[in-house]
């Protein structure tokens, strides 16, 4: 009995399978003259040693989806499709042009966020067996990106009407150039105030937080898309107010990588109780203004 639950104990915290570090098997058949170049390039296009690759660690998938994400956006940018403005004066809520926004927008969503997956993405590898590994992460995947999707769409359609109207008060006025314009700055000054929340440090540490997950074939599906939509609300809390002021600021794409840099940068490098990310917005909202000064 005793050996029973300590075995249980050992399934439900340890990954089932543990392949052999890919790199330092390679590095040890090429160090005994066991490998030539062709035949270890070879070896890495065998879909065996992707396999080992793909299970030690599961976060390659983030960076390769995120990388493809990046170069489909990049040409649709390039493409002159649209992205999500939520201060036009004429929003698209029907038809194809908002079709490709939500497109835009999903794909904004794989490239900036995916990387900051890493340690949720692993927690799902290490609770599947192996032939149910990649399926769960793709599903765990997918419902975190309809997740911020959606919320995004909802926040777009809900706002439109409310700028659309005051965009009439202000041509009423003859401000709304200036009003339009300093949007950008107000959401990047909203994002460093964010950083200095107290709810901000609760909402980064809800980051990482976990549940149990079945094994069982439906089960697994459902607990990894339950998670999926689980840790997009707990991104939604953090990272809110860049996105946001990335939204206003009209999606620029070098922007949005400038911000995908910070926002990983934040995850993996700095403290909960970092302040750094506020200088770093507070600064992009100071360029804003000065950039709005000179144009005027």
């Amino acid at each position: 009995m005793l050996n029973k639950l300590l075995s249980d104990i050992c399934l439900a915290w340890k990954p089932l399978w543990t392949p052999p570090r890919p790199s330092q098997l390679l590095a040890h058949l090429r160090s005994n003259g066991q490998l030539s170049l062709p035949q270890m390039t070879g070896h890495l296009l065998k879909p065996e040693f992707w396999q080992n690759w793909l299970a030690r660690y599961p976060q390659t998938w983030l960076w390769l989806w995120s990388g493809l994400a990046w170069t489909i956006l990049v040409r649709r940018i390039l493409a002159q499709y649209r992205m999500p403005d939520i201060c036009s004066s004429t929003p698209q809520l029907f038809g194809e042009q908002f079709f490709n926004m939500g497109i835009s927008w999903g794909l904004m969503i794989a490239a900036m966020m995916l990387p900051l997956l890493s340690e949720q993405v692993q927690h799902v590898a290490s609770r599947m067996p192996s032939r149910m590994r990649n399926a769960a992460i793709h599903w765990f995947l997918l419902a975190y990106i309809l997740q911020w999707l959606l919320t995004g769409l909802l926040v777009y359609v809900l706002s439109s009407s409310a700028f659309t109207s005051l965009s009439n008060l202000a041509d009423q006025v003859a401000w709304r150039a200036k009003w339009r314009s300093a949007l950008p700055t107000l959401g990047f000054a909203l994002a460093a105030a964010w950083v200095y929340s107290p709810m901000k440090r609760a909402a980064q540490l809800s980051c990482s937080r976990t549940i149990p997950m079945r094994i069982q074939a439906w089960g697994a599906g459902v607990d990894s898309m339950r998670f999926g939509i689980l840790s997009a609300n707990f991104c939604l809390r953090t990272c809110w107010a860049p996105m946001l002021a990335l939204m206003l600021a009209q999606h620029g794409i070098l922007l949005m990588m400038l911000v995908a840099s910070l926002l990983t940068y934040e995850r993996y490098f700095l403290n909960y109780r970092s302040r750094a990310l506020a200088h770093a917005w507070a600064s992009m909202a100071l360029a804003f203004l000065l950039l709005n000064i000179f144009k005027t």
